[in-house]
């Protein structure tokens, strides 16, 4: 965002460790010094109750979907900037050459390859969020099969994982290094 958007200097890799490791310790401490940590249904998180129900939202949920939305944001910025540069380079060059119009592609291409990471996070922990805030609303719910079931099936954090992995290495060059592996592993079989 910084470098494509802004036009200078990404903030500091420090800086941004801090804030990102600092946020989370902070996170995971609220739980241990309430001492609320324990059985959540299938697995050991918050507790269920009112109070864990406010926990997990106040220290998981809110900033996750916080982090959506500034994530959101910035791609969004950046895949609107690459767009503009692309309309620019035909207008700043005055004609169109090979050259311009790979560029224009590559851009147009690394700007709409961006909007797969926001749908893959939306899909990836929508039904776990829906889930917490049902259960937050009607705490009966907490001891539902059904649910507990859908939402150890929809766990967010291994399917943004696969979503983000397919996202990115479906591209081009990965491709490729995978087809020539593939084949270097048929040849040296087949001997």
């Amino acid at each position: 965002y910084c470098s494509v958007v802004l036009q200078k200097a990404s903030p500091s890799r420090w800086f941004m460790h801090s804030l990102t490791w600092g946020l989370c310790s902070v996170l995971s401490l609220v739980p241990i010094f309430t001492k609320s940590y324990g059985d959540a249904g299938p697995w050991c998180w918050i507790r269920d109750g009112t109070h864990g129900s406010i926990l997990r939202f106040v220290c998981f949920y809110i900033p996750l979907w916080m982090g959506f939305g500034i994530n959101f944001f910035f791609y969004f910025m950046v895949a609107r900037t690459l767009r503009r540069y692309a309309a620019m380079s035909d207008v700043e060059s005055g004609n169109s050459s090979k050259e311009t119009t790979q560029q224009q592609h590559r851009l147009l291409k690394m700007a709409n390859h961006l909007q797969w990471y926001p749908l893959i996070f939306v899909v990836s922990w929508a039904a776990n969020t829906f889930i917490r805030v049902l259960q937050a609303i009607h705490p009966a719910y907490s001891s539902s099969f059904t649910l507990a079931f859908i939402h150890v099936l929809c766990d967010g954090t291994f399917y943004q994982s696969v979503g983000n992995v397919l996202a990115y290495g479906l591209n081009g060059p990965v491709r490729r290094e995978w087809a020539q592996l593939w084949s270097t592993i048929k040849e040296k079989r087949s001997l």
